[in-house]
């Protein structure tokens, strides 16, 4: 029977090695960061149960997850995202756990989004979580995801910062509602600012100027005295941020940072700060994160305090110069035309290796016509030298030391 390939569910892709290598050199560099400062390595199930990843989440955003009925007839869900599962892990395993703990993760999620660029169904994710320890791992979190997205290369970003628990006690003074402030949070949540603004404008006078009064606090740390007249004094959230972009500041990590006292997320676990990452290459975000401090216990145990957050890599790697030029690995291909070459040619393949060179091997003849002009090679001949082919040009070494001082001049002359 013939196999006939009608294409991929919309949404997933597969990725050829030119994105593969940019995506693992990314995950490779954030996972090296991440690993400096503590984290450790976790794998958490493809497949989890409904009553774990939904409990407590909107209808509405449950209809976008990936669900399947198994041969006992329980529903599962295809992980549409980490942070639950592993509070899960840890509220099992907190017996064992010593804390503050540190895990980090790269694996995809999987969301029944509208499709774009950078949105896709199947989403690869480097993220951490945090569990334990005072709100001033905040300060480590927020620092960890500036480190991660410069080691990209993309300098163009800023993080956006707010504070679920301003907004809610901002709601508090004024009185309102349970399904109001459903509503507001649902709006701001989506960035449907016409909606929040039309909601405002249907209250009486001093509530509404106080709730369109926030739209207006989003800058630098100069917002926090507006802010301060919206809550009636000084209070504790605010002082939270003035502490984190404090410390940020004597480290000089805080030039990226920008608040908006109106962020929310779009899940509704995040108990303190929230932020997302922003680049003017696109037009959503490519990091997000936040506290969650309360999580724990929808899972019948005592709260531990916790941060986290995780970056798309995939929008990093579009933000990142438009997905291109990731790949900075020196390539060289060794053609090796007959078997008794073989010892002589391994020798030099390890030599260039060593250096941190890639090699292919090819094992026919080469000719020079055959060249692309980016492209080194190297026969290895029948007395044990070494032919070099570089843009049609042809040099001969005797010596592997000889070629490996070559090799290394000539991609010092091309990254010049």
């Amino acid at each position: 029977m013939e196999l006939k390939f009608n294409g991929l569910p919309e949404g997933m892709a597969f990725y050829m090695p030119d994105k593969a290598r940019a995506l693992d050199l990314l995950k490779n560099n954030g996972q090296n960061i991440l690993e400096k400062f503590g984290y450790e390595p976790l794998y958490v199930p493809a497949l989890l149960p409904y009553s774990l990843v939904c409990s407590g989440v909107e209808k509405e955003k449950v209809k976008n997850y990936y669900k399947l009925i198994d041969y006992q007839g329980d529903i599962l869900v295809l992980r549409p995202e980490m942070t639950s599962a592993i509070a899960s892990l840890v509220a099992r395993e907190q017996n064992n756990i010593t804390f503050p703990t540190r895990f980090y993760y790269y694996s995809s999620v999987y969301r029944h989004e509208t499709t774009q660029s950078g949105k896709d169904r199947e989403i690869y994710q480097l993220g951490a979580e945090r569990f334990g320890g005072s709100e001033d791992a905040d300060i480590e979190i927020l620092l960890l995801v500036q480190k991660i997205i410069e080691s990209a290369g993309l300098d163009d970003f800023q993080v956006e910062v707010g504070n679920i628990s301003f907004l809610e006690e901002v709601f508090l003074s004024l009185e309102l509602d349970e399904e109001l402030i459903k509503k507001l949070k649902a709006k701001l949540a989506s960035r449907d600012l016409v909606g929040y603004r039309n909601i405002c404008l249907e209250l009486e006078k001093d509530k509404k100027d106080k709730l369109l009064k926030l739209l207006e606090l989003r800058g630098g740390p100069e917002i926090f005295a507006e802010a301060e007249k919206i809550i009636d004094g000084k209070n504790n959230s605010l002082n939270h941020l003035k502490k984190i972009y404090g410390s940020l500041k004597l480290i000089d990590m805080a030039d990226r940072i920008n608040f908006d006292l109106t962020l929310m997320r779009n899940l509704d676990y995040y108990t303190g700060i929230v932020f997302e990452v922003m680049s003017p290459n696109l037009g959503y975000n490519i990091c997000g994160g936040g506290r969650y401090d309360k999580l724990l216990s929808r899972f019948g145990v005592e709260s531990i305090p916790a941060v986290g957050f995780a970056v798309g890599m995939e929008r990093l790697r579009l933000a990142v110069n438009g997905g291109q030029g990731l790949d900075k690995n020196n390539k060289i291909k060794i053609y090796v035309s007959e078997v008794n070459n073989l010892e002589k040619s391994y020798d030099l393949i390890t030599a260039l290796q060593n250096e941190g060179y890639e090699t292919l091997v090819e094992y026919e003849d080469i000719q020079a016509e055959e060249l692309n002009a980016d492209e080194i090679i190297i026969k290895i001949n029948k007395n044990a030298s070494f032919d070099i082919y570089v843009e049609k040009e042809k040099i001969n070494f005797e010596r592997i030391v000889e070629v490996l001082e070559y090799v290394e001049t000539e991609f010092k002359d091309c990254n010049a």
